[in-house]
């Protein structure tokens, strides 16, 4: 670390070839602030003014490259600044998270730091006017505008299990909604409602007769949907002590899980399928038999064992019709090609939403979907640029989850740093309209949200 300013700087890795730490993909190594130079081709949109947050993993140390998982990773947070569509500074930071405490020296964050997650890398959310970064196996880390960890979020101790990193938000009201485990057991799960004020109202547990890993949810104004796949935490003793490990079972179905709002652990239907795994929700509309929609999934190949371990994030998209009396689930992908993960609208309801906005696997192509009625739109990125997870933020004056920006933070291989696309969202085939060129590198697996000034000060 510099004396001067505290930043956390790191040898470089050895070098390797493998996917997750290398090109794009490769960990950065420093923490930094940077003021430019940024580069802008075309217009900035002036309406884009706030912090744009992408957290991701990025490993400080790996003890084994050739086992090494993407999901491995430690927290680390970037922001973009932008005032009036003009860049005007990045910045990174590692979460100050209990595995750092532990294996680096840094200073912990105050706080129940032994019930927090291990590595705060899996989402980045704003509830209750506290900005979060979780794992899903534990308490998360509040974060500053500045991006330093400032505590152990345990919501003045009203917490008492894991905070499951797939967080719903109703706009109008500000109540969140999330999953999460018992930290010694039982198993199963707990649905847990949190008020615009910070504090837990309602949880409902759902017990099971094993302990899923961080399922993601969707929430309706009456429904609750819940996508459990096929692994499972299992723990080395009894009592549940240490990190979990994550087994995969040929054997147990996947299942969308269907909960009346307010309603008790009794009145969910799981409707099961074959073995497989949930990443998101796209959509999700009730209907007379259960519910109907779309998600992201990940299926096994043919010969996978308990060691297969997909990406937590992306898959190929899948129409779903949940039966609750058939207690079934039918399932039929959209298209055949791999996402990285997908972008919808938070703020549109996942009953009225029509366009999901994706990134191929091999980061090469941004694809608009309309799975209302079918429609894609496909727009190949230039041979230099690779494609991360895009982000869609509707225009303050848009009235639909397509009136609005797209925002893909790209590796440009000419720079070997970041360049932010611009689009506007209605019209996703035409030129960007700007690309803004970063004096820094974003790992591609990082993914966030944009804070409007307002919030984001």
């Amino acid at each position: 670390m510099t004396a001067a300013e505290n930043l956390i700087q790191l040898p470089p890795l050895v070098p390797s070839s493998t996917a997750s730490l290398s090109g794009g993909r490769a960990p950065v190594r420093t923490e930094a602030d940077e003021d430019g130079p940024f580069t802008i081709a075309g217009v900035v949109p002036p309406v884009l003014d706030g912090l744009l947050l992408l957290l991701g993993p990025n490993p400080m140390w790996v003890d084994d490259v050739d086992s090494h998982h993407s999901d491995d990773g430690d927290g680390m947070v970037h922001a973009i600044s932008l005032s009036e569509g003009r860049p005007t500074s990045t910045r990174s930071r590692f979460v100050r998270t209990r595995t750092l405490a532990r294996r680096w020296g840094a200073q912990s964050p105050p706080g129940p730091l032994n019930l927090a997650g291990p590595l705060a890398n899996r989402s980045l959310v704003v509830v209750a006017d506290r900005m979060l970064a979780l794992d899903g196996r534990g308490f998360g880390y509040r974060l500053t505008s500045g991006l330093d960890t400032a505590l152990v979020e345990d919501f003045e101790t009203m917490l008492s299990t894991t905070m499951g990193s797939c967080v719903v938000v109703d706009p109008p009201t500000g109540r969140s909604t999330f999953l999460g485990s018992g930290f010694r057991g039982p198993d199963g799960l707990v649905l847990t409602e949190l008020g615009a004020d910070g504090i837990i109202g309602r949880t409902t547990p759902l017990p099971l007769p094993y302990q899923p890993d961080d399922p993601p949810i969707e929430v309706l104004d009456d429904l609750v949907a819940i996508g459990l796949g096929s692994h499972a935490l299992t723990w080395r003793s009894e009592e549940h002590t240490g990190d979990p490990n994550l087994v995969f079972d040929l054997e147990r179905p996947s299942a969308i899980g269907l909960l009346p709002r307010g309603g008790t652990s009794g009145d969910v239907r799981w409707c099961s399928t074959v073995p497989g795994v949930f990443t998101a929700f796209v959509s999700l509309i009730a209907s007379g038999t259960g519910a109907d929609g779309v998600v992201l999934r990940r299926d096994p190949s043919p010969g996978d064992d308990g060691a297969w371990r997909p990406e937590r994030t992306g898959g190929w998209l899948t129409s779903f019709q949940a039966d609750t009396r058939m207690q079934s689930l039918r399932l039929e992908a959209l298209d055949d090609l791999e996402l990285l993960g997908v972008a919808i609208d938070p703020v549109a309801a996942p009953d009225i939403r029509r366009y999901a906005y994706g990134v191929t696997a091999d980061h090469s192509v941004i694809i608009k979907y309309n799975f209302r009625n079918g429609s894609t739109t496909r727009t190949e990125l230039p041979e230099h640029l690779l494609a991360g997870h895009p982000l869609f933020w509707r225009d303050p004056e848009g009235r639909s989850d397509e009136e609005g920006w797209l925002l893909v933070p790209c590796f440009d291989r000419s720079t070997h740093c970041t360049a932010l696309m611009i689009f506007d969202a209605t019209h996703t085939a035409a030129e960007p309209e700007a690309i803004i060129g970063m004096p820094t590198r974003i790992p591609l697996d990082a993914k966030g949200l944009f804070l409007p000034r307002a919030q984001g000060r």
